[in-house]
């Protein structure tokens, strides 16, 4: 973990130790969530590496860095978690009931060609309450290292990627890098893809001058039954 302050223009490496047994990620996530702490904090989920063997972490633990303490802690969560997988992209945002949801969409999770469809998915954390929540429709469109932005207030806006769905003859990178993925067209428009966190939908198009974001039923029914 390097820190950079902006006011003495210094870089500090705090280590990541007290992150996991090795303290080492890759093709992961770091998500910030300004609305938790002084300071907000970093939410860290994803691919574990150790000498260079590589392992995919369960989501069903997510580590979390507190940058005002300089520490680490792991939350155990609870509910619809993603399969574990790698190269997929987060993006969150506060909601009108003070809570905060980071969506997680698509990934890899090893599997070559068409068994990579079933990473076609978006789970939801809801924070605070360490709750995961899949969003159903049908998977059709796998991908793996794309982008995802919070946009508009209460849509995400997600950017082009790799088609997982390609046709490889093993799950490998490399041979992923190699198949024929560059020839598939994407179903998304110029590679962009709108989803709307409140409806838990995708959309045809971008709707600008939205509303706050407020929780989809989904998510309000879990609080609700979490205070019985």
């Amino acid at each position: 973990m390097v820190e950079f302050d902006m006011t003495s223009n210094s870089l500090t490496n705090l280590s990541a130790s007290g992150y996991n047994a090795d303290g080492t990620i890759a093709q992961g996530a770091i998500h910030y969530v300004p609305s938790f702490g002084p300071n907000g904090m970093l939410v860290v989920m994803g691919r574990l590496t150790k000498n260079d063997v590589a392992g995919l972490v369960d989501f069903g633990i997510v580590s979390a860095y507190d940058p005002a303490k300089h520490e680490w802690f792991n939350q155990t969560t609870t509910g619809n978690k993603p399969a574990p997988m790698e190269g997929f992209c987060t993006a969150g945002i506060s909601s009108t009931n003070n809570t905060y949801e980071i969506f997680v969409y698509a990934g890899w999770g090893s599997l070559p060609g068409s068994e990579a469809v079933e990473y076609d998915t978006i789970n939801i954390l809801t924070l605070p309450a360490s709750h995961w929540i899949s969003v159903p429709y049908n998977p059709q469109n796998p991908r793996q290292a794309h982008t995802c932005n919070s946009v508009g207030d209460s849509q995400i806006l997600t950017m082009g990627g790799i088609d997982s769905n390609a046709n490889a003859t093993s799950g490998e990178n490399p041979a992923i890098f190699q198949s024929e993925y560059n020839s598939t067209a994407d179903p998304f428009a110029q590679g962009l893809a709108i989803f709307d966190m409140t409806k838990l939908a995708f959309a045809d198009h971008y709707t600008a001058g939205t509303l706050a974001y407020e929780q989809s039923d989904p998510i309000k029914q879990s609080y609700a039954q979490s205070q019985k």
